[in-house]
């Protein structure tokens, strides 16, 4: 258990923490590039200005957890519940919410939205709304 656990910005490409406890988990200006955080319990974790990018966050609990300046490009938020999540200035580019709880997060923008990928099943805020699905194309068209 890593529950109030405080990584002040540690390291840890790859880790696994699948099924782990890391409720009230402190860890600003962490770096957890393509870490397991699958089925984990992230309650109230404090990720400010972490980078993620490409971490599995599947079906975990990332209810109260503050992602503000968190970079999260591709990483994989399916079936995970972000219920009060913070996610003010995170970058969200490729970011797989599908299935995800959103209703209820703060500091989301539908700029932020349109850059990540969601479906039918994702709830979202009231204030938002649902870009076109991804598509493995979707985000390489350009000029």
């Amino acid at each position: 258990h890593l529950n109030r656990a405080v990584l002040i910005g540690a390291r840890g490409s790859r880790a696994n923490f699948t099924n782990g406890d890391l409720s009230e988990i402190y860890a600003p200006k962490s770096i957890f590039q393509h870490a397991q955080f699958a089925k984990a319990d992230l309650d109230s974790a404090n990720f400010v200005a972490a980078d993620l990018r490409g971490s599995n966050f599947r079906h975990s609990n990332l209810t109260q957890s503050n992602l503000q300046e968190a970079n999260l490009q591709a990483a994989t938020f399916e079936g995970a519940d972000l219920s009060g999540a913070r996610l003010d200035s995170a970058d969200l580019r490729l970011a797989n919410f599908k299935g995800a709880i959103l209703s209820s997060v703060t500091g989301l923008t539908q700029i932020q939205l349109d850059s990540a990928c969601v479906d039918d099943q994702t709830k979202l805020p009231a204030n938002l709304n649902r870009p076109a699905p991804c598509s493995p194309t979707k985000k390489q068209v350009g000029p």
